[in-house]
């Protein structure tokens, strides 16, 4: 159960990281508009380490920002193209990379969802660092 369970919180981080999310680039309300509706956000993660864009050899660890009342969250790792190199659930905000995961030199995104009795109430979005060997 706790492998399905892993599964399906990372298919759901994968889709996240393959949509365009319209919440990500808000539009402005039309002048003259009057007042707008109050919008209830979904929390954020912030990518701590790697940092977005960082460059240099491959990350020992990765680490983001809690989210209140997260039980879980879930990590995932695909290079430039889109296939997943690694993906992992955790308790914590970081995680150790093992040693089994060699990374060869190039662009990689990782993404992290905060997870609360089995669903997603947070999405990092996606962040980009770039291995040299």
């Amino acid at each position: 159960m706790a492998t399905f369970r892993s599964s399906v919180l990372v298919a759901i981080i994968f889709a996240n990281l393959a949509c365009v999310r319209a919440a990500d680039t808000p539009e402005s309300p039309p002048a003259g508009a009057g007042p707008q509706p109050s919008v209830t956000t979904q929390p954020s993660i912030e990518h701590v380490s790697p940092r977005r864009d960082s460059v240099g050899p491959q990350p020992k660890a990765f680490e983001w920002t809690a989210v209140s009342g997260a039980e879980g969250y879930a990590l995932l790792l695909v290079n430039e193209i889109d296939i997943e190199q690694w993906e992992v659930t955790v308790q914590g905000t970081s995680v150790g990379v093992p040693k089994e995961l060699v990374l060869d030199s190039g662009t990689y995104y990782w993404a992290v969802g905060a997870f609360r009795e089995g669903r997603q109430v947070a999405y990092s979005g996606r962040s980009a660092f770039v291995v040299l060997k």
